[in-house]
């Protein structure tokens, strides 16, 4: 008796776990990430492009693990800190040794008593980045060797 009610039981939560419909579960991923280099500020008064530290580089990026991207864009707020001056900032592959195409990013600011940053940012650089992990950071120089400022430079990231 009591194996014929245990193999009804098991034969009940059988049928019950094999009617129960199975549902595939999807995460929902943020729709944009950042990546941000450092926090702080950065300057140099350089007229050939100075690397900054190894401490403020973003180690070991891989586009490839970012499902669905459908852009990356770098941004930075920089600012000069005389008139007649130019910054220019770049993102650079330190992995390979070479600046990523499309990020020279330039500007001239106002200067008052403070600082006046511009925020600045590149065009779609996704197809310049290669398929591999790399390491990256960013480079600054002057137009007449006037200190110029980097703040908060960081990648978006866009899914579809």
């Amino acid at each position: 008796m009591k194996k014929i009610v245990s193999l009804s039981i098991i034969m009940s939560l059988s049928l019950v776990f094999l009617s129960c419909k199975k549902e595939e579960v999807i995460p929902v991923l943020d729709k944009e990430v950042r990546l941000v280099f450092f926090s702080g500020h950065w300057s140099t008064n350089q007229t050939d492009f100075e690397l900054l530290p190894d401490f403020t580089h973003l180690i070991k990026f891989d586009k490839t693990n970012y499902s669905n991207l459908s852009s990356i864009t770098i941004y930075a707020s920089i600012a000069t800190g005389s008139l007649d001056n130019t910054v220019e900032m770049e993102l650079f592959n330190v992995t390979d040794s070479v600046s990523v195409n499309n990020t020279s990013l330039q500007a001239s600011t106002t200067v008052t008593t403070v600082i006046n940053y511009k925020l600045v940012f590149s065009d779609n650089i996704l197809n310049e980045l290669p398929e591999k992990e790399i390491d990256l950071a960013i480079r600054l120089k002057s137009k007449n060797g006037s200190y110029v400022y980097v703040t908060t430079p960081f990648l978006l990231l866009k899914r579809d």
